[in-house]
């Protein structure tokens, strides 16, 4: 499994654990009385908003490499929480991760990517 490339600005990246992406409660209706309910699992999953702030063009490029070669949201990888160290097995959210430049030169960028994990 591939790990997440280290980029050159943990100090000027933000890391949101976004709210839980699904809902573990399942209901079935019975003909008569009330509906049935459980958790379908015991384990939440966890998403993540992380947005870096100044990424040398070298670093995007390495980025926007390593998001292409897991074709976007079909593969998974191992990435590290740089808040609390954690690792998780996430994939990319679908979409395209947002990439611009950061101030009036090409030399570094602000990227913004959503991670889900598996």
């Amino acid at each position: 499994m591939a790990t997440f490339p280290s980029l050159s600005d943990y100090d000027n990246m933000t890391v949101y654990r976004d709210s839980a992406t699904q809902d573990l409660g399942m209901s079935v209706k019975t003909d008569s009385g009330p509906d049935i309910t459980r958790a379908r699992s015991t384990y939440m999953l966890s998403a993540f908003t992380v947005e870096h702030t100044a990424v040398a063009t070298a670093d995007k490029t390495t980025f926007w490499e390593f998001w292409e070669a897991r074709a976007g949201s079909a593969e998974s990888f191992t990435w590290t929480n740089a808040v609390n160290s954690v690792s998780y097995t996430v994939r990319f959210a679908p979409g395209i991760p947002e990439i611009k430049s950061h101030g009036s030169t090409d030399e570094f960028w602000i990227i913004k990517f959503s991670l889900r994990e598996v």
